[in-house]
């Protein structure tokens, strides 16, 4: 769950960030992302988890050896591979990210998201760090990660849509 920590108007210029400590470094130069659209005041949702829903994401990375491979790994992803594991319970979703890079090569980073390292094992078994690559999948990436990486959700931003 999130919950609200604090609701303001968004300044409609950047300030920057103020560290609490000395040895953060102070960001004053405005991004042209932030600047845009800046003459209308939109309000800005300030969120945490809460302790007892805090997500674990799961981040691993594939790569195919071409845009057609890549295309045929993520129709598998969206129609067979995702939907199976909706069952797995402390799963809470997932976001596959997708690029080109050199050589012609298509790489994926995948987050899933989980409650407990214990519904990770119920989805990756007892050693939860090493990949679970269906076979499907391993025919269509050229390689991939053979263990995965695990961090706590601390801060999940999304912005109030009028």
């Amino acid at each position: 769950m999130i919950s609200e920590i604090g609701m303001q108007e968004a300044e409609p210029r950047y300030t920057g960030i103020s560290p609490k400590s000395g040895n953060v470094p102070t960001f004053r130069t405005p991004h042209p992302a932030i600047l845009a659209n800046t003459r209308r005041r939109r309000p800005v949702m300030l969120a945490a988890l809460d302790a007892e829903a805090a997500m674990i994401v799961r981040i691993w990375r594939g790569w195919a050896a071409n845009s057609a491979a890549a295309d045929l790994y993520e129709e598998f992803l969206r129609s067979t591979f995702l939907p199976s594991i909706h069952c797995i319970e402390g799963y809470h979703g997932a976001t596959v990210l997708r690029r080109a890079v050199a050589g012609g090569e298509v790489e994926f980073t995948t987050l899933t998201r989980f409650e407990s390292i214990e519904a990770i094992r119920a989805f990756a078994g007892e050693d939860y760090e090493a990949s679970h690559v269906a076979p499907r999948a391993r025919e269509l990436l050229l390689r991939f990660d053979s263990r995965c990486q695990h961090f706590e959700c601390v801060i999940e931003d999304r912005p109030v849509r009028e």
